[in-house]
């Protein structure tokens, strides 16, 4: 979570089991990287888990976490709770998530708004999460791209402003220019995403 963010935002509730990340053992330091696929996976797999089975608690979810992307531990998935979703209970979670809000932090100082749910890699270890590669796009402005992305038959001939103009009125705060840029740095991880998001809805 980016320092002084005054808003998290979280992605849609999804109405089917989010699929696993790929298990992987990229390291960085002396522990393995909590990747972006990792991070996104956990947030749509506690927000369909919760909205299934509300009572579940923070270490129940964790220790599914662990369970279902098993190159981390429920340590590090714990940690990064701390770190992404703070002092926010899963019913306070996933209440957000029913009401398509964002979670609002009363301990920045005005004016810091939120980039809150980033796209940073953390490191699982014994020894704590560290962010290692900060991006200001949030999950759920990834989320969105893909969706919009695979659920687009034309995407590749559209303009710039058709492409991106319907995800500016979802997120004013970022211009079409803006989205257009970051799809061009993130290209191939959303074009793949997006081709089995497709791959998906077709079944």
């Amino acid at each position: 979570m980016t320092a002084g963010s005054k808003y998290i935002y979280l992605p849609s509730i999804p109405t089917s089991c989010p699929s696993s990340p790929p298990l992987h053992s990229e390291s960085y330091g002396r522990g393995i990287k909590l990747t972006h696929k990792d991070v996104l996976f956990g947030l749509r797999y506690i927000l369909w888990k919760l909205n299934r089975r509300p009572e579940l608690s923070r270490q129940q979810l964790c220790d599914k976490l662990a369970e279902r992307a098993p190159h981390h531990s429920q340590t590090p998935w714990s940690r990064w709770w701390s770190d992404r979703l703070t002092i926010w209970t899963p019913a306070q979670v996933l209440s957000a998530a029913r009401a398509q809000k964002p979670l609002v932090r009363t301990d920045v100082e005005k004016g810091n708004h939120g980039q809150a749910m980033d796209s940073a890699e953390y490191v699982s270890s014994d020894e704590g999460n560290k962010v290692v590669s900060p991006s200001r796009f949030t999950e759920a402005e990834w989320s969105a791209a893909v969706t919009r992305m695979a659920s687009t038959t034309s995407w590749h001939s559209m303009s710039k402003k058709d492409k991106w103009a319907p995800l500016h009125k979802q997120f004013p705060h970022r211009t079409i220019d803006s989205f257009s840029a970051w799809y061009f740095r993130n290209k191939t991880d959303l074009d793949a995403e997006a081709e089995q998001e497709r791959a998906r809805l077709h079944r």
